[in-house]
C-alpha cells in the first residue's frame, strides 16, 4: 500500500518554527466533463476510497524512518546501501485496523471550468491517527465535443452549405450545449462567402467566475460545396450565365508586391546607379 503520511517541517523567518502536525497524503482523482457540463456547471458524484485505522506505532525495524541500511561483501570490499523498510513499505509507522472505506463525494462543477483545473475536497481524503486528514484533489478533463471546438470562452464549429444556399439564403439549426436550438438564418441578400466567420454574440461558454453573467461568443465558419461536374444542363447555364452576369462583384485590387526582411533579391534596371545593376543580396 502507498505512503498515506506527509512529515514535512515547515522553516521561515530565518528560525525554526515549531514542527506541524503531519498531513495525510492527498488522493488524486480525475472528472471527465463534457462541454454541456462547462457550461450548466452540474454538481456530480464522485467514488472513491480512503483509508482509516485505529492505532499508530512507529516501525521498530527502521525506527520510524522508513529505510534501513543494508551492507553488501563483494570481496574485500563492504558496501553500504539504503533501501525501503520491508516491515512498514517505507512509510516509517504500522497502524492497527488498517482498512481502505469507500466514499462518495460531491463535487459541483463551476460553470467555464477549464480542462486541467482542479477542485481541492479538504479534509475527505485518508484519515489515520496522528496526522491531519488528508484531501481529495480532483483534476477535470473536458472531453472533445462532436459538433464545437473550445476557444477560450468561446464556441467554433464548421458549417457546408450549398452554393445555392450560399447564394439564394439558407436556414439551418444548431443543437447548443446548454439545451437551446439555435436557428439560424441569412439576411435577405446575403451572399455567404466561402471560410467566411459568423458571430453569434453570448452564445459561448460562461466566463469562470462569472457567476454564468458574461459568455463568450459562438463563431461559425462556413464551407461551400460546388455542383458535381456536368449536372448543370446547357439551357440552365444560359440561364446562370444571365443573373450572375447582372450581378454586382468587389472590385479586385492587386496590390503590388511586397519585399520581406530577409529576402534574396537582384537589382536591375537601376538608371542612377547603373554599377549596381545585376548585384544579388538580402533585404535587411
Amino acid at each position: 500500500m502507498e505512503a498515506v503520511v506527509s512529515t514535512q517541517s515547515t522553516w521561515g523567518g530565518g528560525r525554526r518554527r515549531q514542527r506541524e502536525k503531519p498531513k495525510a497524503q492527498p488522493i488524486s482523482k480525475v472528472i471527465d466533463v463534457s462541454l454541456e457540463d462547462v457550461y450548466k456547471g452540474p454538481t456530480m458524484e464522485l467514488p472513491y476510497k480512503y483509508m482509516t485505522a485505529s492505532g499508530r506505532q512507529t516501525c521498530s525495524r527502521c525506527n520510524g524512518r522508513g529505510a534501513v541500511m543494508e551492507v553488501i561483501r563483494q570481496g574485500f570490499m563492504q558496501i553500504q546501501t539504503q533501501k525501503n523498510c520491508s516491515r512498514c513499505d517505507g512509510r516509517g509507522v504500522s497502524f492497527a485496523s488498517e482498512k481502505m472505506e469507500q466514499a462518495v463525494a460531491k463535487v459541483h462543477i463551476p460553470p467555464g471550468i477549464r480542462h486541467g483545473d482542479k477542485i481541492t475536497l479538504s479534509g475527505e481524503g485518508h484519515s489515520i491517527p496522528g496526522v491531519e486528514r488528508g484531501d481529495v484533489k480532483v483534476t477535470i478533463r473536458v472531453r472533445k465535443h462532436k459538433v464545437y471546438e473550445r476557444v477560450g470562452a468561446d464556441l467554433a464549429c464548421k458549417k457546408t452549405l450549398t452554393l445555392q444556399e450560399a447564394l439564394c439564403g439558407h436556414t439551418f439549426k444548431l443543437l447548443h450545449v446548454s439545451g437551446n436550438t439555435l436557428v439560424v438564418t441569412a439576411r435577405p441578400g446575403e451572399v455567404t462567402m466561402p471560410a467566411c466567420i459568423k458571430k453569434v454574440a453570448e452564445w459561448g461558454l460562461p466566463q469562470k467566475g462569472g457567476h454564468g453573467m458574461s459568455k463568450g461568443h459562438l463563431y461559425i465558419k462556413y464551407d461551400i460545396i460546388f455542383p458535381v461536374q456536368n449536372s448543370i444542363s446547357a439551357g440552365d447555364i444560359s440561364t446562370l450565365a444571365a443573373v450572375l452576369g447582372r450581378c454586382e462583384y468587389p472590385e479586385v485590387v492587386e496590390k503590388e508586391p511586397e519585399i520581406e526582411v530577409g529576402a534574396r533579391c537582384k537589382i536591375i534596371n537601376l538608371a542612377q546607379y547603373p554599377q549596381f545593376n545585376n548585384k544579388e543580396g538580402v533585404v535587411f
